[in-house]
């Protein structure tokens, strides 16, 4: 009797129950979106706290397919409802593809409508090439990002420029980093 007694005081799930906040730095200090995305097999509970995280850092590693990561970064963008962010990093270590320019485009526009701390993008270049030995090189606009306290952006070797908006101020920005590099 008593057996059962503490078997059944210890079934209860207290992580669960956690606030919020609490839940959110547990699950940023795994260190990825994909890996706090994962804990959401846990309970029900879990099933949609990572989507509110006030961080996102999705790195590749080197070591996933590129399609997957793109996805992943697609995603986790597209499943996030935090009105503010206080951070957006993607990093990717997967020097033999490409990154197409409208999609970065897109996660740009993202950290623009978003974030309101740091802005951290690292990805490689390869110019696209429609037929063998044909570059194309498509340019960037990086979209007013009003908010944003902090921009490092490293757009990868090549030609690809980095052109900024005609109007508006970045008015929140304390620190500017980009580089091109070749």
């Amino acid at each position: 009797m008593e057996q059962g007694r503490r078997r059944r005081r210890y079934k209860r799930d207290r992580i669960s129950h956690l606030p919020d906040k609490i839940l959110h730095r547990i699950l940023l200090r795994l260190g990825s979106v994909p890996a706090a995305a994962r804990t959401s097999v846990l309970s029900r509970r879990w099933r949609r706290v990572w989507t509110h995280l006030p961080e996102l850092v999705l790195c590749d590693n080197g070591q996933v397919r590129i399609s997957s990561f793109l996805n992943a970064v697609d995603g986790a963008l597209a499943g996030n409802s935090t009105p503010a962010l206080r951070a957006l990093g993607i990093s990717m270590f997967n020097v033999l593809s490409p990154v197409p320019a409208a999609r970065i485009a897109r996660w740009l526009c993202f950290a623009s409508q978003r974030v309101t701390g740091d802005i951290f993008l690292c990805l490689p270049w390869h110019p696209e090439s429609p037929s063998q030995g044909q570059l194309v090189e498509q340019d960037l606009e990086l979209p007013l990002c009003v908010r944003a306290t902090a921009i490092n952006l490293s757009i990868g070797q090549g030609s690809r420029q980095l052109q900024l908006p005609w109007t508006g101020t970045f008015g929140a920005l304390r620190i500017q980093d980009s580089a091109n590099e070749n």
